[in-house]
């Protein structure tokens, strides 16, 4: 992949081994946005990590963040305030504008490289001369299909092979997904880099016992439990753990932290069954500045 950078995707453990090699000239990198400008969980923490990061060891270059919407919330207004990523919304909006209408803008802004973050890519990148960069984070959808709609499968297939096909570079978040792509895209192999999934800062250090005390008495926590934050749904196989539970020391209870979906009723029967009730503890929300604690 040549876009004046040699060694522009690297095989590292976080978002700023993307970049290792930047010259003289500064780049206008452009991203989809959809999920940083919208999402507070998953998706949306990647895209802005990775860019946050890449903004700060690389502050010369400059970030264009596109996306149809904007949500208001704090994380998000505190990313979009980076004095070198700039939000970038619909010079004319329409239904198919990060499919197509992108390219227009893109263009506009003398965009060199353009980053998919999430398993896609305008439809006819590799037509222009910007050159493109997509992240896979997995194919669970074709690896485990009975956790998925039909017709989501069929658009997440759709939109990921093409991705693949169309990009100069793919970055898989995984071993196992880089594995996957090749298997069921027929990708080869040196197309693939892997490059680890990066995290919010605050994870980065250990709390001190005062904040750590503090949080614990604010959500009633125990001395001793086992954490698990993500969307209570099938594919995140919470009935393994729950059921794992009653071969576990009893001084230890499950802390779960995530939305309900209509899966929940399956781990709700298996707490029941199980007589686990006192100690499975669940939030819906939690404040995300009390996550590293």
């Amino acid at each position: 992949m040549e876009v004046n950078n040699p060694g522009l995707i690297k095989k590292g453990n976080n978002a700023q081994e993307i970049v290792r090699e930047i010259n003289a000239e500064a780049l206008r990198i452009g991203y989809d946005g959809k999920r940083a400008a919208k999402n507070l969980t998953g998706l949306g923490n990647y895209s802005r990590w990775l860019i946050e990061q890449l903004s700060r060891e690389f502050p010369g270059n400059s970030y264009f963040v596109y996306t149809p919407k904007v949500k208001r919330a704090a994380r998000i207004d505190q990313f979009f305030n980076l004095k070198n990523v700039f939000l970038k919304l619909p010079v004319v909006r329409s239904f198919l504008w990060r499919n197509i209408g992108i390219l227009k803008d893109l263009n506009r802004d003398r965009i060199k490289l353009y980053h998919g973050l999430s398993h896609e890519l305008p439809s006819i990148i590799h037509h222009t001369n910007i050159r493109s960069v997509v992240t896979i984070h997995d194919l669970i959808f074709l690896r485990y299909p009975q956790h998925y709609k039909f017709f989501d499968r069929l658009i997440y297939k759709i939109k990921s092979r093409k991705a693949c096909k169309n990009a100069d570079k793919i970055i898989a978040i995984s071993e196992r997904t880089k594995a996957d792509i090749i298997e069921f895209y027929s990708v080869p192999e040196d197309k693939i880099q892997v490059i680890y999934q990066s995290c919010d800062d605050s994870f980065k250090k250990p709390e001190n016992e005062e904040r750590k005390n503090q949080i614990r008495t604010k959500y009633k926590l125990p001395e001793k439990y086992i954490l698990y934050v993500g969307t209570i749904e099938s594919r995140k196989n919470l009935v393994a753990l729950v059921s794992a539970l009653s071969n576990v020391d009893k001084a230890y209870k499950l802390v779960v932290i995530g939305s309900k979906k209509n899966y929940f009723k399956k781990v709700n029967r298996i707490i029941q069954e199980n007589d686990l009730t006192n100690r499975v503890m669940i939030f819906e929300r939690m404040d995300f500045s009390d996550l590293p604690g």
